[in-house]
Parts: C-alpha cells; structure tokens; sequence
C-alpha cells in the first residue's frame, strides 16, 4: 500500500481556511486601513509575518483590495530598517 501525504495547498483546498486565517482575514476587511509595523530580520521581513501576509491574501476574495497600507519599522542601527521595506 503507498500513503499518499497531502499538501497543505490540497489541505486548504479541502478543508478550508485555519480558524486563525479566517478571523485575520476579517479584521483586515473590516479595517479601514492597515499599518503593519516589523523589526528587520536577515534584511528582510520576519518569515511569521511574511506566512501572515500570505495566508491573508488567499484568493477567492483578497481583504487587501482597495485598502490603504502603510509598512514601518524602528531598529537602533545607522539604516534603521530600509532594507526591510
């Protein structure tokens, strides 16, 4: 017998979306804009908010669509978070 391991794209496709990624996704379609700010990790954003922006912007529908957005960062060194935004 071969065992078939399912995807998390099939997974989602299945099941649906987590409970946790259904209600982020509500929040930002009911906000009337959205400021994320985030440390800069390895010159980039950290990989939790990078799997947060993905979740959130699943299609069918996108709770990013038409809302104003704004990305900020502080850090104590020379060039503050540039690279990260």
């Amino acid at each position: 017998m071969k065992l078939r391991r399912k995807t998390a794209a099939i997974e989602w496709l299945e099941y649906g979306m987590p409970e946790a990624v259904v209600r982020l996704r509500d929040q930002i379609r009911e906000a009337d804009g959205l400021l994320i700010v985030t440390p800069e990790y390895n010159y980039s954003i950290p990989g939790v908010l990078k799997n947060a922006i993905d979740w959130a912007s699943r299609p069918p529908d996108q709770p990013f669509d038409a809302k104003p957005m704004a990305i900020m960062g502080a850090s104590p060194g020379g060039s503050g978070t540039m690279r990260c935004q």
